[in-house]
């Protein structure tokens, strides 16, 4: 009987999430998968491939939340053993703490163990200790840097052994502008947002650890005292009311850049691409992450990064960036600078973001993650 890896398909309902990206990733390049979802959590219109298996929980049309713990922790692990699957492979932070099955998790990142107010309530602090625990009992854990390598080993003990790193990829559909009809596409793009040339573009949330507060600081000093042109243009929605996310409107409005920064709200995932390539610069200003698909992506479509020096940053960027300490709105202020007055900069940065994102890419990730899936199962060997 040939491997099949049962493959936790929950995130088909949040498709444009980076968890949502990377299952997306493995399914489309993968074949022995057997795709389990949960009842009270549905594909996504669009989404390309449905589950093979749709289970139901207790908790169905009642909470969904423990709806989604029983998903994890009891559904999948007995729809993946009544099938005869090989292995059970959660893709993100969320591994049961018993499988009659081999385990693997991928942990993209450890924001609930490293930053605190992701564990305020009680639910939080409950679901938290769980999927610890369950990695555990994982028979592999994969994560995307070894910034997440070391924080795993350092804040929950688990041992180098079971641990695998594998960088993530960027998709094919970010690459440059490569002809005077794609220009044009992209100035259309543009031109429906509203927003004009030369701009700086951030993308990639607005919750507090994206530290998205220092570059509007940071911004604002460089219009004041070196009046640049530049127009700062914000990609991400506003929550308002909730204090784990920035609303940069009040400080917008306090520091006179009603003219001069631009909300795009959420974005079609088709505009991404035309916002990188005629971007001045990418500016990814966040404390901690994972991985960081943002400035990959970016360096992808030829756009010049600036970026954080923090927790994984540096291995994406490498040196195809100009890295500056998030806890230092001078020191972002003296990158964006030095970028924004030296073309010839702009121009090599340029060409390095291009050469080292070609380094990335989901094959390379598939590829590493079917070698743990024969390491954890005999029979896909």
């Amino acid at each position: 009987m040939p491997c099949q890896v049962a493959m936790n398909a929950l995130f088909l309902h949040y498709p444009l999430s980076g968890t949502g990206r990377y299952l997306t990733s493995l399914i489309q390049r993968t074949d022995n998968l057997l795709l389990v979802g949960a009842a009270e959590f549905p594909p996504a219109e669009g989404t390309g491939r449905h589950p093979d298996l749709t289970v139901s929980t207790p908790f169905d049309r009642r909470h969904r939340n423990l709806a989604k713990v029983w998903f994890e922790q009891v559904a999948l692990p007995a729809a993946a053993t009544k099938a005869r699957a090989a292995l059970v492979h959660n893709p993100y932070f969320a591994a049961p703490l018993w499988s009659r099955l081999p385990t693997v998790v991928t942990v993209h990142d450890l924001v609930p163990v490293v930053r605190p107010e992701y564990r305020r309530t009680a639910a939080q602090r409950l679901y938290t200790t769980l999927v610890v625990r369950g990695l555990m009992a994982a028979s592999r854990i994969i994560t995307d840097s070894a910034a997440s390598a070391r924080d795993l080993q350092d804040r929950l003990r688990v041992s180098a052994e079971r641990i695998r790193v594998i960088p993530l990829g960027v998709d094919e559909r970010f690459r440059p502008l490569q002809s005077d009809r794609e220009r044009l596409w992209a100035e259309a793009i543009l031109a429906r947002h509203r927003l004009g040339r030369p701009y700086l573009l951030y993308l990639g949330g607005l919750d507090r650890r994206k530290n998205v507060s220092t570059l509007v600081h940071a911004f604002a000093s460089l219009k004041q005292e070196r009046r640049i042109p530049h127009v700062l243009a914000i990609v991400g929605g506003v929550r308002v009311g909730d204090d784990l996310f920035y609303d940069p409107r009040p400080d917008v409005e306090r520091l006179g850049l009603e003219d001069s920064v631009r909300l795009l709200g959420q974005v079609a995932d088709a505009d991404v691409r035309a916002l990188h390539a005629l971007a001045d610069a990418f500016v990814f200003p966040s404390t901690y992450e994972g991985f960081g698909l943002p400035p990959l992506e970016a360096m992808a479509c030829g756009a010049p990064v600036i970026c954080s020096s923090a927790s994984s940053l540096p291995e994406v960027v490498g040196d195809a960036g100009v890295l500056f300490d998030p806890n230092d709105a001078g020191a972002l202020a003296a990158a964006l600078w030095k970028v924004l007055c030296d073309p010839e900069l702009r121009q090599w940065l340029r060409e390095r973001a291009l050469a080292r994102a070609a380094d990335f890419t989901w094959e390379k990730t598939v590829q590493s993650t079917i070698a743990v899936w024969n390491e954890v199962a005999p029979t896909c060997r």
